[in-house]
């Protein structure tokens, strides 16, 4: 997904945090019908408040696997709490 070109029906789509979250703000069905799987490069990123909430709620329908180099900030803020046991 980039700028106002979409190419939902891809095997593989890539995306930005910020387009991710604000696509689940506006409508969390808009997300493409066969996504199953979804990817979080940086996965730390994901901790913060918003994106974190939408991240909880994609878990609930979607297996979610996040990669990093920085999995924890400081104690109450691991991306472990987020994404279970790092493998």
């Amino acid at each position: 997904l980039f700028g106002k070109h979409e190419e939902l029906d891809r095997p593989v789509t890539v995306t930005t945090y910020q387009h991710l979250i604000s696509r689940c703000k506006e409508n969390f069905d808009a997300l493409p019908r066969g996504l199953k799987t979804v990817i979080l490069d940086e996965a730390h990123e994901a901790l913060g408040k918003g994106r974190r909430a939408v991240i909880e709620r994609l878990k609930s329908s979607h297996e979610v696997i996040g990669f990093t180099a920085t999995d924890t900030y400081f104690a109450e803020k691991r991306l472990s709490s987020l994404l279970g046991p790092p493998v």
